[in-house]
């Protein structure tokens, strides 16, 4: 079921690409704290939402602090489909 994952550097080590109106900017990192912060990613191959919500209950979380005990702590794990190259086209 697991295709990829990784964990992501610190955006010191990142930069922000701003298209609009037929130009690009660049902001280089580090960039302000962000109330939601994605961290990483999982790729996962499930034949239904119904398939990745349950793989996502059962998917032990051990870099988080809890899990050595240290401090109890939430994660929340946002769902999404892939989008392909032919829908990408065809928009």
């Amino acid at each position: 079921m697991l295709l990829a994952g990784a964990g992501l550097k610190s955006s010191a080590r990142g930069a922000r690409v701003l298209v609009r109106r037929g130009g690009a900017g660049v902001i280089d990192g580090p960039f302000a704290e962000a109330k939601e912060l994605i961290a990483g990613f999982w790729m996962i191959r499930a034949a239904s939402l119904d398939d990745a919500i349950d793989w996502a209950r059962r998917l032990p979380y051990p870099a988080l602090p809890e899990a050595r005990g240290e401090v109890e702590v939430e994660v929340e794990v946002e769902i999404r489909e892939v989008l392909t190259m032919d829908e990408l086209v065809a928009a």
